[in-house]
């Protein structure tokens, strides 16, 4: 296999990270009345915050979050550096098998530029940024053991999202952000479904319902071997219509 060029992934340990993640999913909770998200993604795995839903005073809420990670990061320090490490070492085994499967689904385009940085969590949430180029991996339970297809994952959208503002930047407009996010979900499920894809990683990850239907229009835009550009000009009408968000009031 030809070497390729690619960014290097940084593997990183900040509780900041996870402080930072808890109070942007807490503010998203309040404006859309979400608090199934919060129970699911923070409060079941640490019931110690679980009380933090009733506290007004945002002063005693921040140094409580702040106290509470720190303290855990500090108390799992040995496993937390452990697991990172080893999530490290598993990507370095397979990145240039994924790098070249990439640089041919899209065809040779280049790699949008960044410092592309992989933050363990504590959380039951891994969540990304695409114009920062971050995102986050679990330590612990049943999946870590798909870190490699997590990685995959997320390295799919820092490209696909280059890759689509590029040639369709008129869906940059946050309107649009659902329906996008649908499709590049659906995006990653079907590729990573894929035989010469799955090689990378052992064990898949869950799809989300909401993808159903663009999921078996691409898998059927695949098999007559379209390429993604062309996916994307024949699927980016049905998905905007269908899954634009009204603006909130």
């Amino acid at each position: 296999m030809k070497k390729v060029k690619y960014h290097n992934v940084k593997f990183l340990v900040r509780s900041a990270e996870d402080i930072s993640v808890y109070f942007a999913f807490e503010k998203e909770a309040k404006i859309f009345n979400r608090w199934s998200t919060m129970e699911d993604y923070f409060f079941k795995k640490h019931p110690k915050i679980k009380s933090l839903k009733q506290t007004q005073d945002r002063k005693t809420k921040k140094e409580f979050i702040e106290r509470y990670v720190k303290d855990y990061y500090k108390s799992h320090k040995e496993l937390i550096g452990k697991r990172m490490k080893e999530a490290e070492t598993r990507w370095k085994k397979v990145e240039q098998k994924f790098f070249y499967l990439a640089d041919k689904l899209f065809q040779k385009y280049p790699w949008p530029k960044g410092d592309y940085r992989a933050f363990v969590t504590i959380w039951n949430i891994f969540p990304r940024d695409i114009s920062k180029k971050t995102f986050q991996l679990p330590y612990k339970g049943r999946i870590f053991k798909k870190v490699e297809a997590i990685i995959v994952h997320e390295m799919l959208h820092f490209l696909f999202y280059d890759y689509l503002f590029k040639y369709f930047p008129k869906y940059k407009k946050s309107q649009y952000s659902y329906a996008v996010w649908v499709l590049s979900e659906a995006f990653n499920e079907v590729i990573m479904a894929e035989p010469k894809w799955r090689k990378i990683f052992s064990l898949q990850l869950q799809p989300y319902p909401e993808t159903v239907i663009v999921r078996k229009k691409i898998r059927e835009l695949r098999k007559n071997k379209k390429t993604v550009k062309e996916i994307l000009e024949e699927l980016l009408p049905f998905v905007i219509q269908k899954y634009t968000r009204p603006p909130s009031k």
